[in-house]
This record gives structure tokens, sequence and C-alpha cells, in this order.
């Protein structure tokens, strides 16, 4: 009833002030975060948790409740509900969502995937321990536009802020191999929010095949060119070609 009294102007200031009145008496009687969560009902919601009119009005309790850290006191209370596989797939769900509607909505969830992050790192997890829990082990060509990706990668960046390009090139080419993490990158490349790790990937991949003393022609062969004509092998041979040439010649300044 408060909800929809909220959605009427002329009703709204008293709707608002009613929802005040019953979280001060909720934060009175010392109701915990789960006791307010279960009375919403927000336990039954499933992964419509953050879709919920009824989450907002539970957050502002917490907020109340739990003034020093309510971030932690959320994701605590979510643990009791959620996987840690369920939660990771809500939360950028809802980060996509909140994009289209209220910044206010999108900084929390992103704080709550922070939250979750910080979870990992601390529960010693590592970064295959999290590529295999978000599941991006079972999205194949799909890898790159799963919105968990980024959230993988956000991951890996905290754990091995220097390196972690190579730490995510390690990772992939054991998953997917050369030829199919070379085609992955190059679409990735052509898509804003993937272009800068495509550029970094590229090169992680580029440097680990000259390093392993693979020619342009070796990689035509792993690339299966001869076979495949299309644009995007092409690029990759043309590519690396010139990635050889330059990096060879330097080498034999060096020597």
């Amino acid at each position: 009833m408060l909800l929809s009294a909220k959605e009427v102007e002329s009703t709204k200031t008293f709707a608002t002030k009613l929802e005040g009145i019953q979280i001060a008496n909720w934060v009175k009687s010392g109701n915990s975060a789960d006791d307010v969560f279960k009375a919403l009902k927000l336990d039954q919601t499933g992964d419509k948790l953050f879709e919920s009119p009824m989450f907002t009005y539970w957050s502002s309790f917490v907020a109340k409740r739990y003034s020093n850290n309510p971030g932690s006191e959320m994701f605590s209370t979510f643990g009791l509900h959620y996987t840690d596989e369920a939660l990771a797939k809500i939360l950028p769900t809802k980060i996509l969502i909140s994009a289209k509607n209220v910044d206010s909505t999108k900084a929390q969830a992103t704080k709550l995937e922070g939250l979750q992050i910080s979870n990992w790192i601390n529960g010693d997890k590592s970064a295959d321990d999290v590529f295999k829990l978000l599941k991006l082990d079972e999205t194949g060509d799909e890898l790159f536009k799963s919105p968990l990706f980024s959230t993988w990668t956000t991951f890996v960046t905290k754990i091995n802020k220097n390196n972690y390009e190579a730490d995510i090139f390690k990772l992939l080419t054991d998953k997917l191999g050369d030829a199919a993490l070379a085609r992955m990158i190059s679409a990735a490349n052509n898509v804003d929010d993937t272009k800068k790790l495509a550029t970094g990937l590229r090169a992680e991949q580029f440097t680990s095949w000259f390093s392993a003393g693979k020619t342009p022609q070796n990689v035509d062969t792993l690339l299966n060119a001869a076979a495949n004509s299309d644009d995007m092998t092409k690029k990759i041979s043309q590519d690396y070609a010139k990635f050889f040439e330059k990096a060879d010649e330097r080498l034999s300044m060096v020597n």
C-alpha cells in the first residue's frame, strides 16, 4: 500500500513519512537486516530481488540500522539466502537494469558487486575459481559479451593489479586455445566496452607466440589460414607478421 501511495503525487509525501515511521519502528525494536528481509518477503523473490520495489525499502532500513557499514550487512544477509553463484548472476543484471533507470541504484549495485569481489579475495578464490563460479567456461563464443565477464576481469584486476592482462591471457588460453582466443580477441576489439582489454590481450598473445618461436607461417597453420580465408583470420595473420618483423628486428639489434 505504501509503495502504491508513493507513486501518486498527492499521497507521496504522506506515504514517505509512514515508510520512515515503519523503518524507525523496526530500528527501535532491534529487528535485524534478515528479519526485515523476510518480513518484506524478499527471500521469496529469487533472481528478481533487485527488481522488487521492496528492495529499496529494505535497503533504506539497513542504511538506518547499520549506518556505519550498511553494505557489509546487506551482503551478509544475501549470503543467508543466495549462493555465491546465484548472487554473482543477479548483481550484474541489476547493474544493467539500473543503468537505464536511476544512477543511485546503479551506484549501490556496483558497490555490492565490489563487496562480493572483496569476499572472493578474502576467501582466497583464484581467477580460475571465480571463472568457474560464474560459469564463464560455459559461455563459448559469447564469453566477451557476458556481463559476468566484466565482473571476472574486475576481480582479476584486483588480485593482480600490476600484471592482470597476463593472468587473464593465460587462463583464457588454457580454456579456449590459441586460435579460438585469437578470433575472440579480434571480435572484442570491435566493441568499445572490451576494446582496451582486447588490445592488451592481443599484445600478450603476440608476445607469447614470438617468445615460443612461432613464425608467421606457424601462426597461419595454427589459425588454419589456408582453409579460413575470412577477413578476421587474414587480419590476425597480417598483424602478427608485422609484429614478428618488428620484434625480430629489435632482437637482432640487441644481439
